[in-house]
């Protein structure tokens, strides 16, 4: 492999695809979202074998990539009915960097779950030892990740407290791997500053970052404008976002989560 790899991963709904799309605006990093089995971890051959194939795909031109109805690249892969896979045209010339993006599987899903967790820790070594690449987490405050998990996806809508012993098991997963090279990176900072955040992670990847579009602007909300943007009353987010703050408060000031009241 002549391109230098990244593994781009997250708990479900903490803006994995925001920034993969930031990623795409650059001139010479290119990143695949969730391709075709790219959950198993525990196959590095497998994992190879990916990120060979879109090598391979670039040498010719194109990259396999999930498109929306209208034919451009979809970031998010929800609906998924509105997404499919379709060849984007893509010049092989000046890329750097290929990569998958995957997030951490839902927990309720235990057979992909468990060994996803288990794996993480060796899984990020062995990007970084033995395929001289690089891994990147990106998280999100607890109390947002897991409203969303309650308002989006029906795999991911279990109760609070699961929710909240799922978040933990993630993160606790993340935090271990950081001596083992892995990239963190939160939500807050790449909607606050995404130039800063793309460079932090060529850097980490020893590659200079060539932006060849504006990346996009996101807008910020204060927390009573997204609960309403979600259609959500704040009384009823109150409490969930108190149970969150018991279970998942002292993990989250290992990102940096010290106040999470609203």
């Amino acid at each position: 492999m002549r391109l230098k790899p990244i593994y781009i991963s997250a708990p479900s709904r903490s803006g994995s695809s925001l920034l993969i799309k930031m990623l795409n605006s650059t001139a010479n990093i290119v990143v695949v979202n969730e391709p075709i089995n790219s959950v198993n971890i525990v196959d590095k051959n497998n994992i190879e074998a990916i990120f060979n194939s879109i090598e391979e795909d670039l040498r010719h031109g194109f990259i396999t990539q999930r498109v929306g109805e209208d034919g451009i690249e979809a970031t998010d892969t929800f609906p998924p009915s509105r997404i499919k896979w379709g060849r984007l045209n893509h010049p092989f010339e000046g890329t750097d960097v290929i990569g998958i993006k995957k997030s951490f599987p839902a927990f309720s899903n235990k057979d992909f779950f468990d060994l996803f967790i288990r794996e993480w820790p060796n899984f990020v070594r062995w990007m970084n030892e033995r395929m001289g690449g690089g891994v990147v987490v990106i998280v999100r405050d607890p109390r947002f990740t897991i409203l969303s998990w309650k308002t989006t996806f029906e795999a991911l809508k279990e109760s609070t407290e699961n929710q909240c012993i799922a978040w933990n098991f993630i993160a606790d997963a993340i935090l271990i791997s950081r001596d083992s090279g892995v990239k963190i990176i939160r939500y807050e900072d790449l909607v606050q500053n995404p130039k800063s955040v793309i460079e932090i992670i060529a850097s980490h990847l020893r590659v200079e970052v060539k932006i060849k579009e504006i990346l996009p602007i996101v807008k910020q909300f204060a927390p009573e404008d997204y609960l309403n943007n979600k259609g959500i009353p704040i009384s009823s987010a109150e409490v969930e976002f108190r149970i969150v703050e018991k279970l998942c408060g002292e993990v989250a000031k290992n990102f940096g989560y010290v106040k999470m009241h609203t």
